[in-house]
């Protein structure tokens, strides 16, 4: 059995290659398995579920996974594979993370009022408690235009260790630059 992430959100396909290499009469070994079976186990191997997989041609196996019927955690995942003489084989894949959650962030420009021309800077920061802020996937502009006046608003996107994306925003704006100040008049005399 191979797991491509670690990290599981929304629907996912387990594919399981599964082969019984104890009867060689036939010369199709994999024909000899009769079911194959996955276990969800929460952290402390409490049974959450268990699945019968579908055979989808020969040796290979799948079932679609809806991980939104798990609570966010970490899962231990039990594969077990039987034939058709009663002989069984667990694989075992531990610390799965399952995180439905999409991740928070919070976005600052600063200062959040300049003059036209000047520089304001925005940063995006992504939290994310179950699978962890994928670092790659947030995009904000550092140092948005100010050659306009008026309120603007700066997204982030961003995205968790397991998929999850969301975005954020916040709003910066940009004035005339202020003119000089002028001068006082003079007094008069009798």
């Amino acid at each position: 059995a191979a797991v491509n992430n670690s990290n599981l959100s929304k629907s996912q396909v387990i594919n399981v290659s599964a082969f019984d290499n104890g009867n060689f009469t036939a010369g199709a070994r994999e024909y000899d398995v009769s079911g194959v079976n996955i276990t969800i186990l929460n952290s402390t191997n409490g049974v959450n579920a268990s699945y019968v997989m579908t055979n989808v041609t020969g040796k290979y196996w799948n079932l679609t996974l809806n991980t939104s019927n798990f609570p966010d955690g970490v899962y231990n995942i039990s594969i077990t594979v039987n034939d058709t003489r009663g002989n069984i084989n667990n694989t075992n894949i531990s610390n799965v993370r399952i995180d439905n959650t999409a991740p928070t962030a919070s976005v600052s420009c600063s200062p959040s009022k300049v003059n036209a021309g000047d520089t304001v800077t925005c940063s995006c920061s992504p939290s994310d408690t179950t699978s962890g802020v994928n670092s790659s996937a947030t995009a904000i502009t550092a140092n948005p235009s100010t050659s306009n006046t008026g309120t603007f608003t700066e997204t982030c996107t961003f995205a968790d260790m397991s998929g999850n994306t969301n975005t954020a925003s916040n709003t910066y704006t940009v004035e005339l630059s202020g003119g000089g100040g002028g001068g006082g008049g003079g007094g008069g005399g009798g």
